[in-house]
């Protein structure tokens, strides 16, 4: 990649040493080698301090589906296909990396089209209570909203989702680096209390204590790995390590730290440390190391603050400060009681956030899904349709490029208008999309024009074998837009996976309720010739033709008499003028030749 310096590790360890010399804010990952290896190494690198605020992009050459699930899981930006064309390798690279975002032109000569969809989108248990959940995920859902939460904690509970009605959306204490957390209460029917009670049970004997959080923001690389070491290693606490000098501004807002250490020069050498002291509580301990120079001039930024200068940091130091500040940690007191936090590295944690949708636009490259939540774009979603598990046989994951209202949607259960490229599709398999597509369109017109009988409906669904689990997304589409103040149901399934439902395609009808009958062909019984000559003699228009006809003989009649009548009037007329004309030339002459004749 031009004007990127690239640093090649071969493993997770000497990937930790280079880490010791500089930091990195792209990181690319491969899923090549040993499926636990790669797991591992990734679970590893996500879960390094150092590098908290990278951007992380999966090389894809294996698709196995576990493993997308886990990078999409860790807040990985992007899944790219190593098979690429390499223009558009680096420009997808260039696109999940940047640090702002960015619009992209979708392609022209997309397919519309109305198909029953699945949207699953990537979201880690917090906490929970037998009440209320916290959860982070990439959707911005209004207060009463009802989400479906499926995964492993929903297996476990032995239920297709977990359903819990959202009670507040916040933007601080994140844990995973997605972009909301959401925090609503759940319940199953009593019937179930029991098995439920045992799992939480289970889940809260090896859950974790409620750690505090630190956040560094140093120069010094070996008092930065020590600060990381301590806090990390022997307290247990969440680390975070300022990646850039101006994440400085903007980080410690969503990772709400109990405590910050600071290098002096960072607070006087730009805007930073203000941009920061504006999102921070006044309460908060920074720690700045300092050698007593710049100690006036930073305590003007923040008169307010909580500010503490040290000239060293040892451990005897950090046991005192620890003592004094971290002795209660502040993301415990938005628990409930009898709450408990998941650990990062349990299978529990992972989630999805799984909704009805509707694929709405598709192209070989991207599509347009309506769905009933603003999704953050940039995120990775997880597609589920008929209809591509008909052509490419598996689903597909689509990266977010924007979100848009929808202008008049056709349900009002779809207000929300995705867009986004399809992520993780390789050149054979978007080559084999594209030439379906077509095929489709073809067949589907041609069928249309010899039998107009077929509805565009029909003729897709012929194309597209029927799934028999219809009614399990409509009814968790019933289940989120239940009545208000309704209780929640959640039935056990057992064993029972999650279900597809068959595509529909019709722009005509306006839901999918509505069928529309084919308009019959109606032609006309052939009537004797006598009938239709009578019929054709008496018509207004034959009446019409006559009237002018005969006005038209009138006319070329008269003219016909009157012409020659004129031409001889006139001829007549001018013969007194032609004769007086002849005598005038006849004086002239005879004038000229007399004058001639004169000596």
């Amino acid at each position: 990649m031009a004007g990127r310096e690239v640093t090649i590790a071969s493993s997770l360890s000497n990937f930790r040493e280079k880490l010791q010399q500089r930091k990195y804010p792209i990181i690319l990952l491969g899923d090549g080698g040993d499926d636990k290896k790669v797991r591992e190494s990734i679970i590893g690198i996500r879960a390094l301090p150092e590098i908290w605020g990278a951007r992380f992009i999966l090389i894809v050459e294996k698709y196995d589906a576990d493993l997308l699930e886990l990078a999409a899981s860790l807040n990985f930006r992007d899944l790219i296909p190593l098979n690429l064309p390499e223009d558009e390798w680096v420009f997808r690279i260039g696109y999940s990396s940047a640090g702002r975002e960015r619009p992209f032109p979708l392609p022209t000569g997309q397919i519309t089209l109305k198909s029953i969809a699945k949207l699953d989108l990537p979201a880690r248990l917090i906490w929970m209570s037998p009440t209320r959940m916290c959860i982070e995920t990439e959707i911005f859902p209004a207060v009463g909203s009802r989400l479906a939460v499926v995964g492993n904690l929903a297996r476990e509970l032995r239920v297709p989702h977990i359903l819990f009605v959202v009670e507040g959306v916040k933007h601080e204490q994140l844990k995973y680096r997605f972009s909301t957390a959401v925090v609503g209460r759940w319940r199953v029917e009593p019937a179930f209390q029991a098995h439920i009670e045992a799992v939480l049970k289970g889940l809260r004997n090896k859950a974790p204590s409620a750690g505090h959080r630190v956040y560094i923001a140093m120069k010094d690389k070996v008092r930065k790995h020590f600060l990381a070491d301590y806090f990390e290693g022997q307290l247990g606490a969440e680390v975070s390590i300022a990646l850039f000098v101006k994440s400085i501004g903007y980080e410690p807002k969503f990772f709400t730290p109990d405590i910050i250490f600071m290098d002096a020069d960072l607070c006087v050498e730009n805007g930073y440390f203000s941009q920061m002291l504006a999102v921070v509580s006044k309460e908060l301990p920074i720690i700045i190391v300092d050698d007593g120079i710049h100690a006036e001039k930073i305590r003007r930024v923040g008169p307010e603050h909580h500010l503490i200068f040290m000239s060293e940091l040892t451990t005897e130091v950090l046991d005192a400060l620890a003592g004094e500040y971290l002795s209660e940690p502040s993301v415990k007191k938005a628990l409930d009681e009898d709450a408990f936090y998941f650990e990062k590295s349990s299978d529990e944690s992972f989630a999805m956030v799984s909704c009805p949708a509707r694929l709405s636009k598709i192209h070989p490259f991207a599509v347009e899904v309506s769905c009933p939540y603003k999704v953050k774009r940039f995120a990775l979603a997880h597609l589920k349709s008929p209809l591509l598990q008909k052509i490419l046989g598996r689903d597909l994951w689509i990266k977010v490029t924007g979100t848009r209202p929808a202008v008049s949607p056709d349900d009002p259960s779809f207000p929300e208008r995705l867009e986004g490229i399809l992520a993780d599709i390789e050149i054979p398999k978007r080559e084999a999309l594209g030439q379906a597509l077509g095929d489709w369109i073809h067949k589907h017109l041609t069928s249309y024009q010899f039998d107009p009988h077929k509805t565009e409906s029909s003729v897709f669904e012929q194309e597209i074998e029927e799934a028999s689990h219809h009614a399990a997304l409509e009814e968790l589409l019933k289940a989120q837009a239940g009545e208000e103040g309704k209780e929640l149901e959640i039935r056990p399934v057992g064993e029972a996976g999650p279900k597809l439902v068959p595509p529909f395609i019709a722009p005509v009808p306006s839901s999918e309720e509505e069928e529309q009958e084919p308009i019959p062909i109606r032609r006309p019984i052939p009537q004797p010739f006598s009938e239709r000559l009578v019929a054709a003699l008496t018509s207004d228009s034959f009446k019409k033709f006559l009237i002018f006809l005969v006005i038209s003989l009138g006319l070329l009649i008269l003219l016909t008499l009157t012409i020659p009548y004129l031409a001889q009037h006139y001829e007549k007329s001018g013969g007194v003028y032609s004769e007086q004309l002849e005598r005038f030339k006849e004086i002239e002459r005879e004038k000229r030749e007399k004058g001639n004749q004169t000596p």
